[in-house]
């Protein structure tokens, strides 16, 4: 008669591999520069950046909408991150599924950020020119071309 101890995997490899996926992944939010541009020819993310910052020559007011979102949401991101770890551990997660809602949550975030119309307020002839008051939205395009 044989015996022997028989070693069987409930799911502990699977659970390993995609923990050590989840610490390897990077998740990057904000305007990724794949080339789109305004009507003006600007690109998207030279405008965001120019927002987020200010110009150099100071006519253009810092309107920060990513470091302030992210400055703003930090708890909840470590919150929403501390959960993604306990699902993925837990067997109900994958590790890509688990950065995707913690990219797409950020995204939202700065997308509502940007349409909250941050201060300062356009000067008079951005008024005019818009044709509205509302601050860092013209078209929507920089709204549309935030990605995780």
């Amino acid at each position: 008669m044989a015996r022997g101890v028989t070693d069987r995997d409930m799911g502990y490899v699977r659970i390993l591999r995609e923990l050590a996926d989840l610490e390897a992944t990077v998740i990057e939010t904000g305007l990724q520069n794949d080339g789109t541009s305004s009507d003006g020819g600007v690109l998207v993310s030279h405008y965001g950046a120019v927002n987020e910052f200010g110009s150099s020559n100071g006519h253009i007011p810092e309107r920060s909408f990513i470091r302030s979102t992210f400055d703003e949401t930090v708890d909840k991101l470590v919150d929403t991150r501390d959960k993604i770890i306990g699902g993925v551990y837990a067997g109900k997660l994958t590790a890509d599924r688990g950065a995707g809602l913690l990219g797409e949550m950020h995204q939202t975030d700065i997308q509502r950020k940007i349409t909250s119309h941050p201060p300062p307020p356009n000067a008079p002839s951005t008024i005019a020119r818009k044709g509205s008051s509302g601050t860092l939205v013209d078209q929507g395009l920089m709204r549309q071309s935030v990605r995780w």
